[in-house]
């Protein structure tokens, strides 16, 4: 380009002419380009026809396949008319494919960071690969964050057969092989992340990170902190500049988790037997009860009985991610339940200790009504239906921990209490 640019100013241009088309901004373009760097070339001793060539080259959007070049142009292909964008700071891979199918080659991928028409700057050399015939080979880079050039680039792939290559190797000579020549430029920007959309709890905060300390960030609720306090919900984004002058954008949506809501606690019996649940219910996902006799239960709806008579206050807390509710009603239970004595002969649980199945077989003559099984804390972990047509009954214990537990069996004249051992 400076010559052609000379060419004009003094062939077609008098000395005078040709300072005032430059002080009047005419000849702006032609000086622009001039300013483009010439890069040196390696030398071929013999024409890539013989097989040694390039096939394919791919990067971010450039994605080439080619055959060997003109013998005239010295093995040499000019694609600096196809271009990539490539942005500071992040991560790619650039793959050569080996055309030759006879012979593994050498290939070395070169990107000139900086622009300065040298490839021989640190860390402007990708790598290079004793690539087999025929076959592909990627290497994945990182584009450095400072020291990139404000105009276009350009990378370069160079093949060389039996010849391995260095840093110092985008310009030397070889016996054969071929080299092709692309376009990057940097377009400076920064991957950001303030996190996935996400919910918070009422009267709660989420804090906001943009990265890249020493920035500038520009928040859309005006803030111009690296970490903002989210306490409402809405969308929230930020603009950036890295300390290095790349930028920067991310946007999240958060919205508020509700808090949980019970009116109160309704109830039914047939006598020391009753059945809970909660009233008016909004946004709970855990329960836990308190029957007032030292029995809890983590059911929605469950279902309790009352070994001896009396008033019992029923507590229950129903809550989720962000908080919880309370209620609490009181019961009088009219009766008590006598506890029945049994031999082994009318009532036989096995295997016991168990790993799996315990089998409840009922020879007493009664039919049960209820089964439910406590752990030592008096918490309820099972709630079985008696099998009444078959006299036996299955429990499956292979998700409970290791301990006693106390087997409840109701019937219309009584409990039966059976210890079951679970062992793993």
């Amino acid at each position: 380009m400076k010559n052609t640019l000379h060419t004009f100013l003094t062939r077609f241009l008098t000395p005078k002419a040709s300072k005032l088309l430059l002080a009047a901004g005419i000849l702006t373009a032609f000086c622009q380009e001039s300013k483009a760097q010439s890069y040196c070339f390696p030398t071929f001793s013999y024409s890539c026809t013989s097989g040694d060539y390039i096939s394919n080259v791919t990067l971010n959007t450039i994605n080439n396949t080619s055959v060997c070049a003109n013998t005239s142009t010295g093995n040499y292909s000019d694609y600096t008319s196809m271009s990539t964008q490539l942005g500071a700071g992040q991560s790619y891979a650039v793959s050569v494919t080996n055309g030759y199918p006879y012979s593994s080659e050498y290939v070395g991928v070169y990107i000139d960071y900086n622009g300065n028409g040298s490839f021989n700057d640190a860390n402007e050399f990708i790598g290079a690969y004793y690539i087999p015939l025929s076959s592909t080979y990627t290497w994945n880079f990182t584009v450095p964050t400072t020291g990139l050039s404000n105009n276009p680039a350009r990378m370069r792939v160079l093949m060389s057969y039996s010849s391995s290559q260095s840093a110092s190797s985008s310009c030397s000579s070889f016996a054969w092989g071929e080299v092709e020549d692309y376009t990057v430029s940097f377009g400076c920007k920064v991957p950001t992340s303030i996190g996935q959309d996400t919910a918070i709890c009422a009267g709660s905060n989420l804090m906001l990170n943009a990265g890249y300390p020493g920035g500038t960030y520009e928040w859309n609720n005006g803030q111009t902190t690296q970490s903002i306090a989210v306490t409402t919900p809405g969308q929230y984004y930020v603009n950036l500049v890295s300390a290095a002058g790349c930028k920067g954008t991310d946007t999240i949506f958060v919205s508020e988790y509700p808090m949980p809501e019970i009116n109160g606690i309704a109830s039914t019996n047939t006598a020391n037997h009753y059945f809970f649940n909660c009233t008016d219910i909004y946004n709970v996902t855990d329960y836990l009860w308190d029957f007032g006799d030292g029995n809890t239960s983590t059911d929605p709806t469950p279902s309790h009985w009352y070994e001896n008579a009396g008033a019992y206050t029923v507590k229950v807390k129903a809550s989720n991610r962000c908080g919880l509710d309370q209620a609490q009603t009181t019961i009088n239970a009219p009766v008590g339940l006598s506890k029945l004595n049994y031999n082994a002969a009318e009532l036989n649980v096995y295997p016991n200790p168990a790993r799996e199945d315990v089998f409840i077989e009922n020879k007493t003559g009664l039919p049960f009504q209820d089964m439910i099984l406590f752990n030592n804390v008096g918490q309820q972990v099972m709630h079985l239906t008696p099998d009444n047509a078959l006299n036996t009954t299955k429990m499956n214990v292979r998700d409970l921990a290791t301990g006693i537990y106390d087997l409840r069996i109701y019937t219309n004249k009584g409990v039966l209490n059976h210890p079951v051992q679970v062992t793993r």
